[in-house]
């Protein structure tokens, strides 16, 4: 996000991305050793775009050093950093670990599921990899943009497929090393979103607050919504019946990137809370966060055996490592049992990176505000701007209707196994 504010720290970007680390960044990119003239690191965006890192441009001048004449291009690259600009945020991002966990997916466990793997591209080149910084191709330079935070039926298909080339690479990954890959890479799998101590349980506690609240105000039963919600904490863990696959676990609307073809090509982005888990987990977390209810009550068999018949298809595009193939079972069963889990997960994001961008900005721009919203009440902030935003008002009024629907019939619902 644009980090621009009365209490925010100045940072020289320079000290983090060195002369060094860009001469490294073009000649990787460029695959040829060049002279690097000039570079530039400016925000990003004017808005916010993500909550997790401090993002900007690297524009980079050089010139290839066979070329004799004197010619020179731009080359431009996406930065993400911890945001040292407000130092509060900076030190949370920091005590969860999230830079750490994408620095290792990006070094460790990308290698892996880009080796000799024929599908689809699900996610961008990284060309630099340091503790504060990461630096990747700009998609958005590649076509590649955001679409709003509601998608229909073509751009959930097209993140679909894109999931479906994810979980396909992980499947063979794991299948051509011989061991379960959160057993190689533990390290890179901890639960960074839903754990029960300190500031993020405090960050939960604060979200049930706020479905408490909506409830309320929609006049809706509210005991049981509690007991729902801590059902997420079982549903994060990985499978012990079904396939695990690596799942990026963050699947809002910002994190997907889509290109102007027909049908769309799409891109994940920001891995910074990666987990190990079943297929359905990714599935349900997406559709409950990018689509309507209205496109889940209509279209979801359909999705799902879309997905299904994706994935079996990238598999199948790799036959040199034979993969237990899932099954449609496994995909809609799965599906049903990550279904309260996506809930709950929309009920806990969806109020946060729904704001609209100058309230969004206001509020983590400064630290004082910033560590009450996140940590300890944020139910005034989020009924004021459903009083005055109305597709943010129908999309919490939509999931938390659905949450308190699922916390009535908690003993019919599928329990993950």
């Amino acid at each position: 996000m644009s980090m621009i504010g009365i209490t925010q720290c100045q940072i020289n970007y320079r000290d983090i991305i060195t002369i060094n680390d860009v001469k490294l960044i073009a000649d990787n990119s460029l695959r040829d050793d060049v002279k690097v003239l000039d570079y530039s690191i400016q925000p990003y965006a004017q808005g916010k775009i993500g909550f997790l890192s401090s993002h900007h441009s690297l524009k980079i001048t050089v010139r290839r050093k066979h070329h004799h004449h004197d010619s020179s291009i731009i080359i431009e690259f996406f930065v993400k950093t911890i945001p040292y600009e407000v130092p509060r945020q900076a030190k949370y991002i920091e005590e969860r670990g999230v830079f750490k966990q994408e620095a290792i997916f990006f070094n460790e466990i990308v290698p892996q599921l880009t080796h000799e793997y024929n599908g689809n591209h699900w996610g961008p080149k990284c060309y630099l990899i340091k503790k504060d910084a990461l630096v990747f191709e700009d998609l958005g330079h590649k076509g590649f943009k955001m679409r709003g935070n509601l998608f229909d039926e073509t751009l959930i298909k097209s993140g679909l497929r894109t999931l479906a080339s994810f979980h396909a690479a992980s499947l063979i990954a794991e299948q051509r090393l011989g061991r379960p890959l959160n057993e190689i890479y533990h390290h890179g799998f901890k639960e960074r979103a839903f754990i029960t101590v300190g500031n993020r349980y405090r960050w939960y506690q604060a979200g049930i607050d706020v479905a408490m609240k909506i409830a309320e105000k929609m006049g809706l039963e509210t005991k049981f919504i509690s007991a729902a919600c801590n059902q997420v904490f079982k549903a994060v863990k990985p499978s012990k019946t079904k396939q695990n696959v690596v799942s990026h676990g963050d699947l809002w609307s910002n994190n997907l990137m889509f290109d102007d073809d027909s049908p769309p090509n799409c891109r994940l982005v920001d891995f910074q809370l990666l987990r190990y888990s079943p297929l359905g987990h990714d599935v349900a977390q997406f559709l409950y966060l990018c689509a309507s209810r209205h496109l889940r009550d209509t279209k979801t068999t359909e999705l799902l055996k879309y997905y299904h018949e994706t994935i079996i298809f990238y598999l199948n595009m790799n036959s040199n490592i034979k993969v237990s193939l899932p099954t449609w079972q496994e995909i809609f069963r799965g599906y049903e049992e990550q279904k309260l889990a996506a809930v709950v997960t929309a009920i806990m994001y969806l109020p946060i990176v729904l704001l609209d961008s100058p309230l969004g900005d206001e509020v983590m721009n400064d630290s004082e505000r910033y560590a009450t919203f996140i940590f300890h009440d944020r139910r005034d902030i989020v009924i004021n701007n459903m009083n005055i935003d109305v597709n943010y008002n129908s999309r919490l009024t939509e999931i938390t209707e659905e949450l308190v629907e699922m916390s009535l019939k908690m003993d019919s619902l599928s329990v993950p196994t």
